[in-house]
């Protein structure tokens, strides 16, 4: 069995709400308090307040701090790589400010090196994005599942000046993901939320069965009359031999070539589908082709249906919802001839990522058997029981 935490996040959502509704399901506050005093920032309190939004009660949360400056992404990411936390809290919330960074630093044209958080390097959207990983950490958080994220229109006033409440950084962080637009003259989903859904949460959970464990609220700053500006979370489980929902993309093409194929099938891969192939077929009048069929999300189907007919110049394709069983799956490291290589492993088998193997056997010299033999005695060695 897996747990998983699933944000409902249509009216948008900011880190202290996501760290509200956490603690709200069940993560220790105490706990919470103190594993965060060990990030050694001086000059922040964290409280923590039972409110109402529209007549509904949920928790706010609150980092008052006396200083506001600005951060590298390189001095934050060694404050969080210095703590004695878990790993995973550590890799998930590095990861957040790493995919920050890659934003602003193609936004203002800089190296990364030299990419300054103004906004989210302050001590509160540390310790809300921090704060976030310990709570999933705390409540044994397996997978994070998110709605369509809610984003206004409008505009709101920045360091940078005055931009679109949709922020360009928010824009590019939700590359592939489903907005739901809402009608609202301020931001309502803030850079640091959209950061963290977009690495560590999916948002392909349909006709998932999930069993409930506990349920939380937390509450925006914002307080209008018109709806309840809170975000829900879900703690659930579920089984790892699960069934899911998938959409299957179909379209047939008699005039690629080989090159132009293998051009499309790797762009399709690349453009976060679960997978990808083609398959000769026999068409009308004699003339042979190739049938490409696309596996994705159903919430990214839309765009990934304008990728695939782009990429081909098909006039159409076929959609189909169909269902898959998914059983669990894990990664683990292991060292092949001084370079590190994962290995998928699933209930009955373990495998070495192709990719991983290739880039060992070119670095080293090595043949890709070899390689592959390496990495297997590797794993039976010193990571298998």
């Amino acid at each position: 069995m897996s747990r998983v935490a699933w944000f409902h996040a249509e009216q948008g959502a900011a880190g202290d709400m996501l760290l509200g509704a956490l603690i709200a399901a069940g993560a220790p506050q105490q706990q919470l308090k103190a594993d965060l005093a060990l990030l050694n920032l001086e000059g922040w309190e964290l409280h923590v307040n039972a409110s109402s939004r529209a007549g509904i009660s949920a928790l706010h949360v609150v980092v008052e701090s006396t200083e506001q400056p600005a951060r590298t992404w390189r001095e934050i990411d060694g404050l969080l790589a210095k703590t004695p936390w878990p790993e995973r809290v550590i890799e998930r919330s590095r990861a957040v400010f790493a995919r920050l960074a890659e934003v602003e630093a193609a936004i203002h044209g800089v190296a990364l090196e030299d990419v300054h958080f103004h906004e989210v390097g302050a001590i509160d959207s540390i310790v809300d994005i921090a704060g976030v990983m310990l709570c999933l950490e705390y409540l044994n958080i397996d997978h994070v599942w998110c709605s369509a994220l809610g984003v206004s229109s409008g505009s709101v006033a920045t360091d940078h000046g005055v931009l679109p409440a949709l922020a360009p950084a928010t824009a590019q962080l939700l590359d592939a993901m489903k907005i739901r637009p809402q009608n609202y003259e301020r931001e309502i989903l803030t850079p640091t939320a959209a950061a963290i859904f977009s690495v560590i949460a999916t948002q392909s959970f349909a006709s998932t069965p999930l069993s409930i464990i506990s349920t939380g609220l937390g509450a925006g700053t914002w307080d209008p009359a018109d709806h309840a500006n809170v975000v829900q979370v879900v703690i659930g489980s579920h089984d790892d031999h699960a069934e899911e929902v998938v959409v299957v993309l179909e379209t047939v093409v008699d005039d690629l070539t080989g090159e132009h194929l293998g051009h499309v099938l790797s762009e399709l891969i690349a453009f976060k589908v679960l997978d990808a192939w083609a398959t000769p077929v026999a068409m009308k009048k004699g003339r042979l082709g190739q049938e490409i069929t696309v596996i994705c999300e159903p919430l990214v189907s839309e765009a990934v249906e304008s990728r695939l007919l782009e990429l081909t110049g098909s006039l159409g394709c076929r959609r189909s919802l169909v269902s898959r069983s998914v059983l669990s799956r894990d990664f683990a490291d292991v060292q092949v001839f001084g370079h590190a290589v994962r290995m998928k492993i699933g209930p009955s088998r373990v495998k070495p990522e192709f990719e991983d193997l290739a880039a060992v056997a070119r670095l080293t010299g090595h043949t890709l058997y070899e390689v592959e033999a390496e990495a297997l005695a590797a794993w039976r060695t010193h990571i298998a029981p």
